[in-house]
């Protein structure tokens, strides 16, 4: 990656605003005060409303972050790819199958391939000693395995 462009501070900004704009797309889709929503039974384990909210915040802020040090330290351009792959099945396809499709058992389809995903770009991360990246994203990671759990707890439950 161009020198210019790393001291910049572009890489950093980039992340951010593609996080926040796929958070924001993806939060359209969700409608937790359908009828069908309102009928599923939930584990009493899942978080909620504003709770809910702020793990995501959270959570992407540190993919992000786990993105920008990829990039900056060139831990490997594959990476990126991987990250907008599960990114772009998590945020994008993940909330209309569930909250406009009603497909629970799709979305935990499509959460445990984001889990698989994840996981393996997390051990992946590891092993190519890029310590901070890989801590960043072990907790997006514990954070899609929590979710991954959740989905398939309501499958069960339904």
């Amino acid at each position: 990656m161009n020198e210019k462009i790393k001291k910049s501070g572009f890489p950093v900004a980039f992340a951010g605003i593609a996080a926040a704009i796929l958070f924001a797309a993806a939060v359209l889709f969700v409608d937790s005060e359908s009828d069908w929503y309102r009928g599923l039974m939930l584990p009493g384990f899942m978080p909620g409303g504003l709770a809910l909210l702020i793990i995501w915040g959270v959570m992407l802020a540190a993919a992000g972050c786990a993105f920008c040090l990829i990039l900056l330290k060139g831990c490997g351009d594959r990476y990126l790819y991987l990250m907008a792959g599960g990114l772009a099945l998590g945020l994008i396809l993940w909330p209309p199958l569930f909250y406009a499709v009603h497909s629970v058992t799709w979305s935990a389809v499509i959460i445990i391939a984001v889990l698989v995903l994840t996981s393996y770009i997390a051990v992946d991360l590891k092993k190519k000693s890029c310590k901070t990246a890989f801590l960043l994203f072990a907790a997006f990671d514990a954070w899609i395995a929590f979710l991954t759990v959740t989905n398939l707890v309501v499958m069960l439950m339904n």
